[in-house]
């Protein structure tokens, strides 16, 4: 849903209303991203299931945010 969000693509009306939440993160430093991503806002979002349940999982957002490798 976000990759649809994001490129301006529709989204459904009952999976909108799922959306809990839409964040954006601008880094100062934009040597700590990617190459590919330097000076570029990274956006994240929640939403919950179709039941309605929510289930958040932060090592997720750890593991896919686009930072440059060290070393």
């Amino acid at each position: 849903m976000l990759n649809e969000i994001y490129n301006g693509g529709e989204v459904e009306e009952a999976r909108m209303k799922r959306v809990v939440g839409l964040f954006r993160v601008d880094f100062r430093d934009p040597v700590v991203l990617r190459p590919e991503m330097a000076g570029a806002p990274v956006f994240l979002g929640l939403a919950a299931a179709p039941d309605g349940t929510l289930r958040m999982k932060p090592q997720n957002l750890l593991v896919n945010l686009p930072l440059a490798r060290r070393g």
